[in-house]
């Protein structure tokens, strides 16, 4: 999972790695927690709208290109 999108926690709850009971606690929190859930949902989703867009993505890469570019 990519951490830049899910971002804890402003987009999503995250466990500990291996821990089932905290993976559980988590899953209960989101279970039992509607405000929470549609939070979570709406932070990724705007997220994603805004910047997994072709122009975001495009000014990313070439700023990345331009900068590799310049080193050589």
């Amino acid at each position: 999972m990519l951490q830049e999108v899910v971002a804890p926690p402003e987009r999503k709850l995250a466990f500990r790695a291996g821990d089932r009971r905290n993976l559980a606690a988590q899953a209960r929190a989101l279970v039992q927690d509607p405000v929470l859930r549609r939070r979570l949902g709406e932070a990724a989703r705007a997220w994603v709208s805004r910047e997994r867009t072709w122009r975001a993505n495009g000014e990313r890469y070439r700023a990345l290109y331009e900068e590799i570019l310049s080193e050589s």
